[in-house]
């Protein structure tokens, strides 16, 4: 499957993104809010809340990438998070996490809503553009970043 993705099954209920109240772990917590939050951390937080399936780019190839994005997109019961290098797609910062809400088939091309909207509206990258933002390494953890 793809590089640092998570998918999110509603399994568990209605549950979507973390909010303070839900997250319940002051240590993560802690961590993410003075230097950010590797793609461990969030799987492991994520896991209290829904059944999650989360890839790296470096336990995976393109085409298996490729799958889970036609797969997240052809039903309404899964989500897909992505990490990955903001510089890579030419914006300010690094490491971000946003959901992929659809998949051009034509265009080849993968629309990202941003979750600092503030900052970068949702907008459309190309699929091949995302692997290689997901492929970058993190500092952190000298792993890809997703």
């Amino acid at each position: 499957m793809a590089s640092q993705i998570v998918i999110f099954t509603n399994e568990k209920g209605p549950w979507r993104w973390f909010e303070d109240p839900m997250i319940g772990d002051s240590e993560i917590t802690g961590n993410f809010q003075k230097k950010g939050i590797t793609f461990d951390s969030f799987a492991e937080l994520a896991r209290k809340h829904v059944n999650i399936e989360a890839f790296k780019a470096q336990h995976s190839s393109l085409e298996q990438f490729t799958n889970c994005v036609i797969q997240t997109t052809s039903t309404k019961e899964l989500y897909m998070i992505m990490s990955y290098s903001r510089k890579t797609v030419n914006q300010r910062g690094d490491g971000h996490f946003s959901p992929m809400a659809a998949y051009h088939k034509g265009r080849d091309m993968l629309l990202i809503l941003d979750v600092a909207r503030y900052k970068y509206p949702f907008h459309w990258l190309p699929r091949m553009t995302v692997w290689d933002a997901m492929n970058e390494i993190d500092k952190e953890t000298d792993e890809t970043r997703g």
